[in-house]
């Protein structure tokens, strides 16, 4: 048998083995990552046929080959492993703290709202409308619909060293039945982004 090993990359593939005989032969694989051709005679080529290795460490096949009235040749193949994969080439870029997580507990009562609306400026409280009944108000920069149970939102890709104002309005209902909570006293807070 020639070679006694072939190293074989993590990839799968094929690889082969030259038998020189002057007789009928067997071979057999002691792996099932690892299939090979099963019988011939005379001079002749076992291909070993292998799947990717999808661990970081090596792994070797040992095939057996049998000829009547003489002891068994073995030979392997190994096959390398995936290995650590490359660094990335660059870090993220912008990376800071600009983002402002609000959270709250949700409302309790009688009539408990289906979701909540947190406006945002970078005004003041004063310029911060308050939504109208009938008219849902869609996601954007400063608009986040929050469904009730989630208790928080995430304003993101502020302004460094900058401070935003929010305030917090309950509703029931949605498209032209949507109902906001405006009396009383409206929540709001203010943060201030990193420098």
């Amino acid at each position: 048998m020639s070679p006694s090993n072939q190293n074989v990359s993590s990839s799968s593939g094929t690889t082969s083995f030259n038998v020189t005989s002057n007789s009928a032969w067997i071979s057999t694989s002691d792996h099932s990552w690892c299939t090979v051709t099963s019988s011939g005679s005379g001079n002749d080529i076992i291909n070993a046929e292998y799947i990717q290795n999808l661990t970081n460490t090596s792994r070797v096949c040992n095939i057996t080959v049998t000829v009547s009235g003489i002891s068994p040749v073995i030979i392997t193949v190994t096959q390398a492993g995936l290995g650590l994969l490359p660094e990335p080439t660059n870090y993220p870029a912008n990376f800071t703290t600009n983002n402002i997580l609000l959270q709250w507990i949700d409302a309790s009562g009688p009539v408990i709202p289906e979701g909540y609306l947190v406006r945002m400026s970078s005004v003041g409280f004063s310029s911060i409308p308050v939504p109208v009944d009938g008219t849902p108000v869609q996601d954007g920069p400063a608009d986040k619909n929050v469904p009730a149970g989630l208790q928080q939102v995430c304003f993101g890709n502020l302004n460094p060293a900058t401070t935003y104002y929010f305030k917090l309005f309950g509703y029931l209902g949605s498209g032209s039945n949507i109902d906001y909570k405006t009396d009383g006293i409206i929540p709001q807070v203010e943060k201030t982004t990193q420098p």
